[in-house]
């Protein structure tokens, strides 16, 4: 069973992440309908005003998750939560979140990056093992990882390997582990080169 992580953590945990960065939070995308509780904006303005930031942010519905920028960058993120749909439906979640990031790409002034952010968990994990890392490259498409259990968000840059990020990975259960490799032949096979080289 996975560990259900709100997509409201992830937009809060990323929000507080660009600014200790150093970046004015531009413009946010408050997650709605059904599965989200509480005032999620209220929240995200106490996590934020914990952290000294009180700049007016415009909330828009439409468009990226968070829109920040400094003096010479903007960055476009969409963030994605965990639920506790099938594999399948994990997937087409992961694969809606990839494709709506690749959309925020646009023509700027400023050097721009694409985001995804989204827990750090097994499901998640092996489905960033399907992207190619010079489609990462080209697109400018860092990865923003946020730990399921202390919330810290870790980062990936586009020349980073992907599968460095499984040898993070805090404990799972046999189980888990057991169906991803069934599931993700890729994920199998890196397994089993950690295996052959003794690294495991």
């Amino acid at each position: 069973m996975n560990k259900i992580i709100p997509e409201q953590i992830v937009l809060i945990e990323t929000a507080k992440w660009f600014v200790k960065r150093g970046c004015d939070l531009n413009s946010i995308s408050i997650p709605r309908g059904k599965g989200y509780t509480g005032d999620i904006k209220s929240n995200l303005e106490n996590e934020l005003k914990d952290i000294g930031y009180d700049k007016k942010i415009n909330y828009n519905p439409h468009g990226a998750d968070i829109i920040a920028q400094n003096e010479d960058e903007i960055w476009k993120v969409e963030c994605k939560g965990l639920g506790s749909g099938t594999t399948q439906t994990l997937r087409n979640n992961f694969d809606r979140a990839l494709a709506s990031a690749v959309t925020y790409f646009d023509e700027e002034d400023k050097q721009q990056f694409l985001v995804l952010a989204i827990p750090n968990s097994l499901p998640y994990l092996q489905q960033l093992l399907r992207i190619n890392k010079s489609l990462r490259k080209t697109l400018n498409l860092w990865i923003l990882l946020i730990d399921e259990n202390d919330h810290t968000v870790n980062e990936y840059k586009p020349e980073d390997d992907i599968k460095g990020v499984m040898k993070k990975q805090k404990k799972f259960s046999t189980e888990d582990l057991i169906q991803a490799l069934k599931n993700n032949p890729e994920l199998r096979d890196y397994a089993k080169s950690l295996i052959d080289n003794n690294k495991i």
